[in-house]
């Protein structure tokens, strides 16, 4: 982890409320997708976590959708301005592993790509509300020669979720990366007969363990205690059977 002011490269809009933004600084602390950095806000006491969806050179990207006063004031700072980050946060994906499968939905589609192009060819479902939501389609259609796109209306590719997708498809018993909204998480898991890997979106306030705000309970026997893991050091990346979701 490192804290630094990371100068915005770009700031732009690529689908429905939902923004890329190219921050420039040191980003060594990223050693593997699906880590998270910590953005201060102007006028805001708690900082906003969002994932890093790539890497390169000296450059961090990330994707994110408006949908409060932080992510609004975020959307609107101009190419130059500054912003305080706290970097490299979390455990990413065991890209050692090399599971064949990746399956995502909604903004959860921003933290596999860069997972995506450390892999050999994997396997893609993506899911979204609707075309007007839907991003880096082309950057995936580069990766993976084998890329589904479902929205939930129809409006692009197949209509339903990807869940559909791997059944109709016969990628059930395919080990997994998944990220995306909580039900469509627990569905994949629920569904495969594969081992996978889960990436929770928690509201991740400090992002260092400290205000515990973010735990989750993890899977236990019916003998057992609860146990707890905290997303932002735990995770955001999970084993898929070792939390309860």
């Amino acid at each position: 982890m490192n804290q630094q002011m990371m100068e915005i490269v770009s700031n732009e809009l690529i689908a429905s409320k939902t923004y890329r933004m190219v921050l420039k600084g040191d980003v060594s602390c990223y050693d593997r997708p699906g880590k998270f950095m910590n953005i201060a806000i102007e006028g805001k006491y708690l900082r906003r976590p969002i994932s890093v969806s790539d890497v390169y050179d000296d450059k961090a990207v990330i994707i994110y959708k408006t949908v409060g006063e932080g992510t609004k004031w975020l959307s609107e700072q101009p190419v130059g301005k500054k912003l305080d980050v706290l970097n490299g946060l979390g455990n990413g994906f065991d890209v050692s592993k090399e599971y064949p499968l990746i399956v995502a939905g909604g903004l959860g589609v921003a933290p596999v790509y860069g997972l995506a192009k450390q892999l050999d060819n994997p396997i893609v479902v993506l899911g979204f509300r609707s075309q007007e939501d839907m991003f880096l389609i082309d950057e995936f259609e580069k990766i993976s020669s084998s890329l589904y796109v479902c929205t939930n209306d129809g409006s692009y590719g197949e209509r339903g979720f990807v869940t559909d997708v791997m059944v109709e498809e016969g990628l059930l018993d395919m080990n997994y990366y998944c990220c995306g909204p909580l039900v469509m998480m627990k569905q994949v898991r629920n569904l495969s007969n594969g081992e996978g890997e889960i990436s929770l979106e928690e509201r991740m306030a400090c992002g260092l363990g400290v205000c515990l705000g973010c735990a989750v309970k993890t899977a236990a026997s019916p003998n057992e205690a609860p146990k707890y893991w905290h997303v932002c050091k735990g995770g955001p990346v999970f084993q898929a059977k070792e939390v309860e979701i």
